[in-house]
């Protein structure tokens, strides 16, 4: 019985503690990352993301590309949220971050960090433009998430990094010519 529950233990820390909705906890770093399927070449995927239009900065080196996001807000209403509904932190501050975006034959692997919240204007816990990382937020001093991230604030940011670097297929671009 004691190897049981200690069995369950060890799983349940591990799927818990480490990895949810796409975040990753690495060396006390909160990493974001999501392979995307596509039928798009190399080339094409490159020119829609350098399009995307959340770059500040956006580097093509060999097969990969490096790219700085500028001031995203994070997109919780899709999500059926609303503005009073969420932590502060997610609807009162812009989210940046550095990507490393992979690219290989129909797949393309975005990997997201330093993801930095700044602030979009003056409240009583923060001034306008305070920088503060989301890791702040998200994991406690044991290196593991903390509860608070793993409900709305990890749903919403996922959504947010997902369909920032979502590349639609051919078919949904060109549409259907009614």
């Amino acid at each position: 019985m004691k190897k049981f529950i200690f069995l369950f233990a060890l799983i349940s820390f591990t799927a818990v503690g480490q990895e949810t909705k796409n975040f990753k906890i690495e060396s006390y770093e909160l990493i974001w990352q999501y392979v995307y399927e596509t039928d798009l070449t190399q080339e094409e995927v490159l020119q829609n993301l350098s399009t995307k239009g959340i770059w500040e900065s956006f580097e093509k080196v060999g097969d990969e590309l490096i790219a700085i996001s500028s001031n995203m807000d994070a997109n919780y209403k899709p999500l059926g949220y609303g503005e009073m509904s969420v932590p502060m932190y997610v609807a009162r501050m812009f989210v940046n971050f550095h990507s490393l975006i992979e690219i290989k034959d129909g797949r393309y692997r975005v990997t997201i960090s330093n993801i930095q919240l700044v602030q979009k204007y003056d409240d009583p816990l923060f001034k306008q433009g305070q920088v503060i990382s989301l890791k702040d937020f998200a994991i406690n001093k044991k290196g593991e998430f903390k509860r608070m991230f793993l409900g709305k604030a990890s749903d919403i940011y996922n959504h947010t990094f997902k369909t920032a670097l979502e590349i639609k297929k051919k078919e949904e671009e060109e549409g259907d010519d009614w």
